[in-house]
């Protein structure tokens, strides 16, 4: 019985190392995270990238709504000839 309890804790133990190469992975990633967001030019980057995706929205909604309205004059324009 004393080679099963043994093979059990060796067992334990070996999950035990994987867990803490396991959590030594997520810990550097994290630590690469925090020193890249603490950058100085981090958070203006995000900001002109936040800035240039909001004009992209504006544009998009834009050519949404003109095409909207191109679509109006479309099915309009059928219903005038078909009547």
């Amino acid at each position: 019985m004393n080679r099963g309890g043994a093979s059990v804790a060796e067992r334990e133990l070996q999950n035990t190392d994987k867990a803490i190469v396991n959590l030594m992975k997520e810990h550097n990633k994290l630590k690469r995270r925090l020193e890249m967001i603490q950058q100085p030019d981090f958070l203006l980057n995000l900001k002109r990238d936040l800035k240039t995706t909001q004009e992209e929205i504006k544009q998009q909604e834009k050519l949404k709504r003109q095409l909207k309205v191109d679509q109006l004059r479309r099915e309009k324009k059928l219903d005038n000839l078909i009547d």
